[in-house]
């Protein structure tokens, strides 16, 4: 079946602000870079990376495959030179081929965010699958839920194939989660993907509706993109402030409220982890206007204890990361120190940690220690462009628990008290330490629970925690610490991973992805209606069939 989508009145919108927009947009199209400004701008990006990153070839068939790339890129750049965004379209590739997500272009093509100018739908992600999550126009709602089949005729799975050529990408679910965000949204980046895609005023795709039957749609292009239509929720919950991050007592909806007769559960939401007064503190403030989280997450503990909450629920499917002491501290609260040096310490006692790079780039950084520093008491001192094994018990011959304890401590401490004071008092005063932990706690994490985000997740999970959704795009042995890179002639910017870190063993599942307790299928979500909160549901419906087995266990 085809059905033609057509909005006039958007049309008409658009039309005006683009006739408005015209002279800026020529003045940018306009703007051409020589070939040399460009090939210089190259081999400036390939010295940083070579310089930098501990390993770029890892994942790319190894370092003639790299300069393999680099000479075909090179000899991409034609004579004339080429546009900005021409630039940035040759660039992706090779970017992507290194394999690391943290080591990126940031600067992004011209996009107009009220026109996108791609499929007017907002996918979601569930299993291997991209079903619609939102819709553009209210009288689309109809197909959320309906799962994608193909754009302009290449289907699906092609799509995800091309997709990993064209960013750099940790797993399965990171290739989905940036189709999402980015390239299915947005014309530019549709445009890389689907080549075949010549009519940009208009744009066809299938769907599979819930109930098996595939759908073909055309849409007239671009679509004023003002809202989002969503399908309503059983539960609602509160968003955090502007600094990210926040906690309150929820009641179950009357579905669930056998979950403790009813009772209250604990609902801590972090979407963000760069507004709080630690990080700060780190920075080397000496004050900030930015909320605590020890506060925060003292005045939780004490809540919960007051309330003898049974549940709590942590929510990180928005959060895209910042800094992961926020989660050190939260550990910290919850289970104590003990269990806080056996998660930092995790990777270290199982043959793991970190592989620091010590190239010139490292050394511009205000918050690593000068070389000079660093060769302190050394008997053999280091250059420039050596790796530092210190924090990386793979490269020793004595097992972690067989080290003296002051050395182990060099892989756990992480110098709490000389990074931020706020928390550095309660941390040696011990008076919150484990001060209560619900006896369930259940983490929520979707594929853009990200970077120091996927951190907290991975804390929580190393400690005992649930998790419940679908998996994070994250690695958990990944490449992380980025430093930035400005090119010098087009401004194009990005940045490049110092460090290695080994969290499980290399080769295994759990390097690339951190798995589920209980991963949302496509039939849970269709059961909840495609709720925004099908997790949370999820979740406590869990908790009351878990309870219910334990009252049958109990006769």
């Amino acid at each position: 079946m085809k059905r033609v989508i057509r909005h006039p009145i958007a049309q008409i919108v658009w039309l005006g602000l683009a006739l408005l927009a015209v002279p800026w947009l020529s003045c940018i199209a306009a703007r051409n870079y020589t070939r040399d400004e460009l090939v210089e701008d190259v081999r400036y990006l390939v010295d940083v990376i070579e310089d930098a990153h501990p390993d770029p070839y890892i994942r790319g068939g190894g370092k003639i495959a790299f300069h393999l790339r680099l000479y075909e890129l090179l000899h991409a750049i034609p004579e004339k030179g080429m546009s900005r965004d021409a630039f940035i379209k040759l660039l992706r590739p090779f970017i992507a081929a290194i394999g690391d997500s943290h080591t990126e272009i940031w600067t992004s093509y011209q996009v107009n965010e009220s026109q996108p100018g791609g499929i007017p739908f907002r996918f979601g992600v569930v299993e291997d699958l991209l079903y619609v999550l939102s819709a553009v126009s209210s009288s689309d709602k109809e197909y959320i839920g309906s799962t994608l089949v193909s754009v302009e005729g290449i289907p699906a799975e092609e799509l995800c194939e091309r997709q990993k050529r064209l960013v750099p990408l940790e797993n399965d679910y990171h290739v989905l989660e940036e189709m999402s965000s980015h390239t299915l949204w947005y014309a530019p980046y549709l445009r890389d993907l689907i080549p075949e895609w010549e009519d940009e005023a208009s744009l066809t795709i299938e769907l599979r509706r819930p109930t098996g039957e595939v759908e073909e749609l055309m849409f007239d292009l671009p679509v004023f993109a003002r809202r989002l239509h969503h399908p309503e929720t059983r539960l609602q919950v509160p968003h955090p402030p502007w600094y990210g991050f926040s906690y309150s007592f929820l009641t179950p909806p009357e579905e669930g409220a056998s979950l403790g007769s009813g009772r209250p559960f604990a609902y801590l939401r972090v979407d963000d982890m760069t507004q709080y007064g630690e990080l700060d503190e780190i920075a080397g403030m000496a004050t900030s206007r930015k909320p605590y989280v020890t506060e925060t997450f003292r005045d939780l503990a004490i809540d919960m204890s007051e309330e003898e909450t049974e549940t709590l629920i942590i929510d990180l499917r928005e959060n895209g990361g910042g800094d992961s002491t926020m989660a050190d501290i939260l550990t910290y609260f919850l289970y104590g120190k003990d269990v806080l040096d056996k998660v930092v310490g995790h990777a270290p006692a199982n043959g793991g940690g970190m592989i620091v790079k010590l190239s010139e780039l490292y050394f511009t950084s205000p918050y690593n220690r000068s070389l000079e520093a660093l060769n302190e008491g050394r008997e053999i001192p280091w250059q420039v462009g050596d790796y530092d094994f210190t924090l990386f018990t793979g490269a020793r011959s004595v097992p972690f628990e067989d080290l003296p304890l002051e050395e182990q401590h060099t892989y756990i401490d992480h110098r709490y008290c000389e990074r931020t004071v706020t928390f550095c008092e309660e941390y040696e005063s011990g008076a919150y330490e484990a001060y209560y932990k619900p006896r369930n706690v259940i983490v929520l994490v979707s594929p853009w629970t990200f970077s120091s985000g996927f951190t907290m997740a991975r804390f929580l999970y190393l400690a005992g925690a649930t998790l419940i959704g679908t998996p994070s795009a994250q690695a958990a042995n990944s490449f992380c610490n980025a430093d930035r890179w400005v090119m010098p002639n087009s401004g194009i910017d990005g940045q490049v991973n110092r460090m290695y870190y080994v969290e499980f063993p290399i080769g295994s599942d759990l390097a690339h992805t951190l798995p589920m307790h209980h991963q949302v299928t496509y039939e849970e979500l269709a059961a909840y209606g495609f709720d925004p909160n099908a997790e949370l549901l999820l979740a406590l419906d869990w908790l009351r069939d878990e309870a219910l087995d334990s009252q049958q266990e109990g006769k």
